[in-house]
């Protein structure tokens, strides 16, 4: 694309009139190099590296939690925790939908001093519990729920975030944190 811009320049000096065989190739081979960029955004990724590092550069994963159609991720973008889903198509990685995420959030009680999570991706439920910073807590040491789910634990600068997911969405599902039980609506 640079040689073509170099020719044209040329030809420019050249003459007052660009030829009209010159401008047209410049602007279709732009217009292609333009639309090979923005599919080449949207294509999947063939590591789930890959599709972090073309999501945000700066972000480090701290913990993942990998199911075979999605994968749950947690990580540090500027010194803020933020979870990503990263979903999975046949053997490649899409980048996430953070909109979509926001729109599955919810929240328990204040009483509880937690954030919780949710999001359900093909079928899986994914959940983070992470200390409610408002109330300047930065610590869980416990987390189970009704369905026996197998929390994972991340610490990262002291705070604490347990993450999991269900295969199934449970009718009445409560999570207990630090002893204390929380109904949650999925």
């Amino acid at each position: 694309m640079f040689i073509a811009l170099a020719v044209a320049l040329v030809c420019k000096k050249k003459s007052k009139k660009v030829p009209l065989f010159i401008i047209r190739p410049i602007f279709l081979v732009g217009l292609l190099f333009i639309m090979f960029q923005a599919v080449f955004v949207q294509r999947n990724f063939t590591s789930l590296d890959k599709a972090i590092r073309a999501y945000d550069v700066k972000a480090k994963p701290i913990a993942t939690l990998q199911d075979e159609k999605s994968t749950y991720v947690i990580m540090d973008e500027d010194g803020s925790i933020e979870g990503r889903i990263f979903p999975k198509n046949g053997k490649k990685w899409k980048l996430p939908d953070s909109a979509f995420f926001r729109k599955s959030m919810s929240y328990p009680s204040e009483d509880a001093n937690i954030d919780m999570r949710s999001i359900e991706i093909h079928g899986v439920w994914y959940i983070v519990i992470l200390p409610h910073y408002l109330m300047g807590e930065n610590s869980i040491d416990e987390v189970h729920d009704s369905a026996g789910t197998e929390f994972l634990k991340a610490e990262y600068e002291n705070i604490t975030v347990y993450y999991g997911y269900l295969k199934t969405k449970p009718d009445d599902y409560w999570i207990s944190v630090d002893g204390d039980k929380v109904e949650i609506n999925l």
